[in-house]
């Protein structure tokens, strides 16, 4: 199956990308799902300020390397659960992004979670909208963000377009299919420690889980160029 063919049917869907090697997932989403929409209106959610840390060092390496990437990037609006103003795509330090950028402190997140409300208010139904980050909630406050999440999920505009990471096997096996559940299409990502291309290493990606008729569970095997583009082999 060539899961690259199935990136206009990911539309208007929720997507999740669970992976057990970050490297080929931000390679699917940034490389390839991320241009074929070249979205006017991109929203990216996260949670804490070291995943604010961790998209910022991401985004060095595309101005260096993907300048066209990062040019999609400089034009997305932020919406952070943390502590620090900033935003992670700019060339300065953190800093905040003018208009582009949204704070829900992390104070409202102690709080009964009130502020992962407001989540939900900055998206439309044309968003291209990513989640990075908010997994870790659970794991940090106990089961009762769960509550939380769900509720983002239930105020979003019905045809937003939204992908979220998710590492394989972060949260207890309970509380991941609680949120597997929020979503219409699970997509994976897994390196293959057996099989190798040419001295490559080789990577299986597919799709897992899919509600949607269409998109039909099913794998492939991909390698990585040194353009980060996926090559099937």
């Amino acid at each position: 199956m060539n899961l690259l063919s199935l990136i206009p049917k990911f539309e208007n869907r929720r997507v999740r990308i669970v992976y057990d090697a970050p490297y080929p997932a931000i390679s699917l989403l940034y490389k390839h799902i991320l241009p074929f929409f070249n979205p006017d209106n991109l929203f990216f959610v996260v949670y804490s300020d070291a995943v604010c840390r961790r998209l910022r060092e991401m985004y060095k390496s595309f101005k260096d390397e993907c300048p066209e990437i990062a040019q999609i990037l400089d034009n997305a609006k932020f919406i952070k659960i943390g502590q620090k103003i900033c935003s992670p795509f700019s060339e300065s330090e953190c800093r905040i992004g003018s208009e582009r950028l949204n704070l829900i402190h992390e104070k409202s997140v102690l709080e009964n979670y009130i502020g992962l409300e407001s989540v939900s208010n900055n998206l439309s139904n044309n968003c291209f909208t990513v989640f990075a980050g908010l997994y870790m909630l659970p794991a940090i406050y106990g089961p009762s963000a769960i509550k939380s999440i769900h509720q983002i999920f239930s105020s979003l505009p019905k045809e937003t377009t939204l992908f979220s990471f998710y590492p394989e096997g972060f949260l207890e096996p309970r509380q991941d299919k609680s949120l597997e559940k929020l979503y219409d299409i699970i997509l994976r990502v897994k390196r293959e420690n057996e099989f190798f291309y040419f001295g490559e290493d080789t990577y299986l990606m597919g799709v897992d889980h899919s509600i949607v008729k269409d998109i039909r569970p099913g794998f492939g095997r991909y390698t990585i160029d040194e353009n980060w583009n996926l090559i099937e082999v």
